[in-house]
């Protein structure tokens, strides 16, 4: 069992890593930091031959709890990442993804918990992130902190929510996630994890750069999505999944119009940027996956291109604000 904080629920921040010894020291010494008194760091090695073990094993006598698994061999990212999120302990009311790349603010955890306490319908927080050096923000109202699970979730699928850290997700646990089923099966499993969140009530939203995501050529989810187009199935495997929920049966069919123009562009942009096999390999998921791009479709999207263009160039407009890894750092040991 965990250490018991009165007044204080335990939270487990779960980091599955795979050969993260170039920055797996700092993303555990930014959980050490955290000023939450009641936390416990799962970290699952993924079968690394780096240094990662070795870096892991400097924080078996740590201040926060560390409990250390490993894998005798290779899994893919969805799997490992699904028996990761197994060994949260039972009685941990809230979980957290700390990818081994990334960091946090000293006070991250401790902002999330204040904010779900308050309400027991808020089923995910999330906040602004800086990637890429820029601090990156949602579309959500700032003026609230709250907002309806659905609205949210609708929002997500039809692509106009801005910018969401799915990969820093910060959730309220059910004993129904429990299992090696956590993440579920459709790639990828950030975005999944707070879709499911959101329809079940509501979101929780810090309008600060509480979390700092690496940029980098050896993240595994880069390297991925390099070789792969399933990150383009992701929307319509999340409206396969929950799309009843979010928009209800009457209104269902109205998600793959938009998500069809949304891939006809992709797939000519594949065309014109002289990467055929990426354009095949987009068509033949899309196949698999049931949907089709009938000419009727390219057509709509080139007589809607003009809203969809001025919609891009407004979709990071709020935030942008520089930061890289060093004024991130420098802004967590500010007095609160």
């Amino acid at each position: 069992m965990s250490k018991s904080v009165e007044g204080h629920p335990l939270v487990a921040i779960v980091t599955p890593v795979y050969n993260g010894a170039a920055f797996l020291e700092k993303a555990m010494l930014s959980v050490q930091s955290q000023t939450y008194p009641n936390i416990v760091h799962i970290v699952l090695n993924n079968a690394s031959t780096d240094g990662s073990a070795e870096i892991i094993e400097k924080f078996r006598d740590a201040r926060v709890e560390v409990r250390v698994f490993e894998n005798e061999t290779v899994l893919p990212l969805q799997q490992n990442w699904n028996k990761a999120f197994s060994k949260v302990p039972d009685d941990a009311r809230y979980v957290k993804l700390a990818c081994a790349d990334d960091l946090a603010r000293p006070d991250a955890i401790a902002k999330m918990v204040a904010l779900a306490e308050t309400d027991e319908s808020i089923e995910v927080v999330l906040c602004d992130d800086v990637f890429d050096d820029k601090v990156r923000r949602s579309w959500l109202p700032r003026s609230k902190s709250v907002h309806d699970g659905k609205h949210v979730a609708r929002r997500i699928l039809e692509g106009t929510f801005g910018w969401f850290p799915f990969h820093h997700f910060f959730v309220r646990m059910h004993p129904e996630f429990r299992g090696e089923s956590f993440c579920g099966e459709v790639w990828a499993p950030d975005p999944y994890v707070v879709m499911r969140s959101a329809v079940r009530g509501r979101v929780g939203y810090v309008p600060e750069p509480l979390v700092y995501t690496r940029v980098h050529a050896d993240s595994v989810t880069g390297k991925e999505l390099k070789v792969s187009v399933r990150n383009y199935l992701v929307p319509f495997n999340l409206w396969k999944e929950f799309g009843s929920a979010v928009y209800g049966t009457d209104e269902r069919r109205v998600f793959p119009a938009r998500y069809r123009r949304s891939m006809a562009r992709m797939y000519l942009i594949m065309r014109l940027r002289k990467q055929g096999q990426q354009a095949k390999l987009l068509w033949d998921e899309l196949y698999r996956a049931g949907e089709t791009l009938p000419l009727s479709t390219f057509a709509t999207m080139f007589a809607r291109y003009p809203l969809h263009f001025l919609r891009k160039s407004l979709k990071d407009k709020p935030g942008r604000a520089p930061m890289n890894e060093s004024d991130f750092i420098g802004q967590t040991h500010k007095p609160a």
